[in-house]
């Protein structure tokens, strides 16, 4: 008897054991569908890729030609700047290149840090940002940019667009959805950036890129099995979740610190710093040579500033540092912006409130301000 009690007591331990494992499995199937939304699993994924083909900017992804023909952008490619709209009647004394807080989303064209600015100096401002764009492709713009004549070009950097710098395929790096591939620029053996262009793919090898991206996309450091690849959610989805854990999103949001941050460090396989620097070197050297006034300008986002805020140093420092060490023209807006928020709550010059989201009007002009007195500090204009 007490032989068969035993069994039935092993036999329970063990029906239990597989119920929690199988409760565990549940709820870890769960618990990786909703990271895999939030780009933190790879999620097979299939756009419209002969649209995409078709539309494509063939060098930089993005914007399409099609895009450029709609009533957001004039007929040189530029934001349409109201103070100034029509770019043959009215000689740009300035052009800015960067991302979506340069294009400036979330407010009208007519409060636009560019169109602002414009008001300011009384000469038109070209605006050539554009959403979602990496440094790389700001410099690329502007490296195959014919239409523009300004004596005077900015390129912005946002912090997070190290990130970008070392990705190729967007959806990797920033889901929901958007097919967009992109170049990106390498370090070769001798240290020096060697281009790597848009990715070349027929549908068929397409279709199997989504499956596995690491096989045709070597150069994006986001594909599963680099430093920043994303994982894959697979059986048993305990341990896929476990292992989550470990990816740099998820360290960073536990350290309370931005996720691009720990791409900042000198010693970083992916070599995002030493990428970024030598995009902005370039585009300096480039400016010069061809009779142009560059300036690099770093916006600082919201989630900088706060950085700045509880730590006393900037989330990009180690750029500034090597910028300023080769003598590049740098305009940090950060501390301008701090200084001149006087003590509000920073939360006041992003719309919605939340410090990861774009500037509001406020911001903008803000912005505008800063890069203003920039250029009469240093008597680039009158």
């Amino acid at each position: 008897m007490a032989s068969l009690s035993r069994r039935k007591r092993l036999f329970f331990i063990a029906v239990m054991l597989l119920l929690l494992l199988v409760l565990s499995e549940l709820i870890s199937f769960g618990a990786g569908k909703y990271l895999q939304s939030k780009g933190l699993f790879i999620q097979p994924w299939v756009g419209d890729y002969g649209r995409f083909i078709v539309k494509r900017d063939p060098i930089l992804g993005w914007p399409s030609r099609y895009e450029l023909l709609g009533g957001r952008w004039d007929r040189i490619g530029s934001r349409v700047i109201p103070a100034y709209p029509d770019p043959s009647r009215s000689p740009a004394l300035v052009s800015v290149y960067g991302d979506s807080f340069t294009w400036c989303s979330e407010v009208d064209a007519e409060h636009a840090w560019s169109n602002i600015l414009a008001r300011r100096l009384g000469r038109r401002v070209n605006n050539f940002g554009v959403s979602g764009y990496g440094t790389d492709q700001a410099y690329l713009r502007f490296h195959h940019n014919t239409k523009d004549h300004a004596p005077i070009v900015i390129l912005a950097h946002l912090p997070e667009n190290l990130l970008r710098n070392i990705n190729q395929f967007r959806d990797l790096l920033a889901p929901p959805h958007k097919l967009g591939f992109k170049p990106r620029f390498i370090l070769n053996d001798d240290g020096e950036l060697e281009l790597v262009p848009l990715p070349e793919l027929t549908k068929s090898q397409y279709v199997r890129c989504m499956r596995r991206p690491e096989d045709y996309l070597p150069c994006d450091e986001f594909v599963p099995g680099r430093s920043g690849g994303q994982r894959r959610l697979q059986f048993p989805y305990t341990i896929s979740v476990l292992n989550s854990f470990g990816q740099f999103r998820i360290r960073a949001r536990l350290r309370g610190e931005p996720w691009y941050l720990p791409f900042y460090d000198e010693n970083h396989p992916a070599n995002g710093l030493q990428i970024t620097a030598g995009i902005l070197e370039k585009f300096v050297k480039e400016a010069r040579a061809h009779g142009k006034m560059p300036i690099v300008l770093i916006i600082a986002s919201g989630h900088d500033l706060h950085y700045y805020q509880t730590h006393g140093i900037w989330t990009y420092q180690t750029l500034l540092d090597r910028l300023q060490d080769r003598g590049l023209p740098v305009l940090d807006a950060g501390p301008e912006m701090i200084k001149r928020l006087e003590g509000r709550e920073m939360t006041e010059i992003f719309t919605r409130g939340h410090i990861g989201a774009h500037h509001n009007a406020e911001g903008y002009r803000l912005l505008a301000d800063i890069v203003y007195d920039h250029l009469v500090k240093e008597r680039l204009v009158p």
